[in-house]
């Protein structure tokens, strides 16, 4: 039998950790240059997985374009591309030249215009809610209807029927026999 190693604090190798690990910070600038790279860098890559995320949840076109500390080098995730986003976005600023820039955009919306608004959002409310109701409804009509067709089985022909349907049928049959009473039975027998 081999000899046994008692475990001690002096045979396990003590390893300090090299990294952080994950913890809380301070939103501030990271003053010491490395670590803002390093930053940078992991968090660059997860500012890119919650893009792509959200494009995929939502259905939503997303472009974004970060440049290095230094300014040298851009990154950039677009979907579908990063060029046709752009190019959007431009072609339609372009076409609304004409108008305010949005920072200065003015609705002018009046108490009367306000109080249209909100009776037209009541209503589409409203009629969100009656076609959810009609959409129950309908499932619950759609349910009967197969029910329905259930209740009827002993009119279907026989011929129609496959070997599981037969089976239910002659069970439904010998039950249906069992809850008449037999003094009834012996009378049809009778005639």
């Amino acid at each position: 039998m081999a000899d046994l190693i008692p475990i001690t604090p002096n045979t396990i190798n003590h390893h300090e950790k090299k990294t952080k690990g994950r913890r809380s910070i301070a939103i501030k600038k990271i003053e010491d240059s490395s670590a803002s790279v390093v930053s940078f860098c992991k968090r660059r890559l997860g500012l890119f997985n919650k893009a792509s995320e959200l494009s995929i949840l939502c259905g939503v076109q997303i472009a974004l374009i970060i440049f290095s500390h230094a300014g040298k080098k851009p990154y950039s995730f677009g979907h579908p591309s990063v060029e046709s986003l752009v190019g959007q976005f431009f072609a339609q600023e372009k076409s609304n030249a004409n108008f305010p820039s949005k920072g200065n955009l003015d609705l002018n919306l009046t108490p009367s215009k306000c109080a249209m608004i909100q009776k037209l959002c009541a209503e589409l409310t409203q009629i969100k809610d009656q076609v959810k109701i009609a959409e129950k409804r309908g499932d619950e009509l759609n349910r009967m209807r197969d029910a329905r067709k259930t209740e009827n089985w002993w009119m279907k022909p026989l011929n129609n029927m496959n070997l599981s349907e037969l089976k239910e049928c002659k069970k439904a049959m010998k039950e249906l026999e069992a809850m008449i009473p037999s003094s009834e039975i012996s009378l049809d027998l009778a005639l």
